[in-house]
């Protein structure tokens, strides 16, 4: 199934969650059209892409210096309908786009003229290549026909190794990142990506990981690829609770893994840590 037959409609009937771990806003997560994620989210003043975006675009402006002759190649897992994508597109910030499907240009659910509004802005496949991986397919079908992303790969790496064509998508990437995981993130997804880098050229990370996870299994598949990694930002907000058995539920994992339950902006926060991550060889220069 194409991406422009998954995005055809919008109507209740094609909602389709996609199976993911339990979270408050699961069931927004595949929907054809992404109006309730962003309006589930605006509320809680959910910040992770935005984070991301603090990390990549100083080092793009850098990469774009050096590598003139092809667009730079952004690989982005759990990209869901593309929230780094369209900050990139765009330029804006996640609340922006979240005005911009509430009750701006793209409040409509006639996807011509979601396709329509993206033709036309100035960041583009010129400039940055985008490549999305998740499990989400009308999440990654929007992405794909919006033109967003200019490939989506919908491969499961916590039941086997990518593609070939996932492969080559990550052999060919300058950069990986992910912001929208947060407690999903897995060794086995790290091992898969970082198995299929290019090893003239491997390729850095940036990931944001709720503080609610445990990140020592991530630490070992990292120095086992040789690669070394740092808190470029630590205890950002990731977002507000959504509710109170989110906040209970959060907070006691906290308690589980030895983190401290609040932080600067009190206890109703969910609070990550932002990651830099790159091979040895990197550092080493």
């Amino acid at each position: 199934m194409t991406a422009e037959t998954l995005i055809a409609t919008d109507a209740p009937a094609s909602r389709q969650p996609q199976a993911r771990s339990a979270s408050p806003f699961q069931g927004f997560y595949n929907y054809t059209l992404p109006h309730d994620y962003f309006g589930f989210l605006a509320p809680l003043g959910y910040r992770a892409p935005d984070e991301t975006m603090g990390l990549l675009r100083p080092w793009l402006r850098e990469q774009q210096k050096v590598i003139t002759d092809r667009p730079i190649r952004i690989l982005d897992f759990f990209s869901g309908y593309g929230a780094n994508g369209l900050m990139l597109r765009t330029g804006y910030s996640i609340p922006e786009i979240s005005t911009l499907y509430a009750e701006g240009e793209l409040s409509t659910h006639d996807f011509a003229k979601h396709r329509a509004f993206f033709a036309e802005q100035p960041i583009g496949p010129d400039q940055v290549e985008l490549y999305g991986l998740d499990i989400a397919p009308n999440a990654l079908a929007y992405a794909k026909a919006t033109n967003v992303y200019q490939q989506v790969f919908d491969d499961n790496l916590l039941e086997g190794p990518p593609s070939a064509a996932l492969a080559q998508a990550v052999h060919n990437a300058d950069i990986i990142i992910e912001s929208g995981g947060h407690h999903e993130i897995s060794a086995p997804i790290i091992d898969g990506l970082l198995g299929a880098a290019n090893p003239a050229r491997r390729p850095p990370l940036i990931l944001s990981v709720a503080r609610d996870f445990d990140f020592q299994p991530i630490a070992e598949v990292l120095n086992r690829h040789d690669y070394r990694f740092r808190i470029a930002k630590p205890d950002f907000m990731l977002r507000r609770f959504a509710d109170d058995a989110e906040r209970a539920r959060r907070q006691a994992r906290n308690l589980e893994l030895g983190q401290p339950v609040g932080g600067p902006l009190g206890d109703n926060v969910r609070y990550a840590n932002l990651y830099w991550v790159e091979p040895a060889e990197i550092q080493a220069r």
